[in-house]
């Protein structure tokens, strides 16, 4: 949970050298929002690796640690 909130802080945070309209800002939330979605769901596939669940992003493999999860997807 910390790494999604870290992921989300440095999302949202990011600098920028204009004004964003709001049409931007609504696409930098859902992009946000979808990414740790996405991070989510790859956490709770590896948790539960012993069920039988896996990966199916080829980028991070089929049964990727955290770590190798935290830093592909986001």
């Amino acid at each position: 949970m910390r790494y999604l909130l870290l992921i989300a802080l440095l999302i949202t945070s990011s600098v920028h050298a204009k004004e964003w309209t709001p049409l931007e800002k609504g696409l930098e939330i859902s992009y946000a929002a979808a990414a740790l979605i996405d991070l989510g769901q790859a956490h709770d596939i590896i948790r539960r690796r012993d069920e039988g669940y896996s990966e199916s992003n080829k980028v991070i493999g089929k049964y990727p640690s955290i770590k190798r999860a935290n830093w592909m997807i986001a």
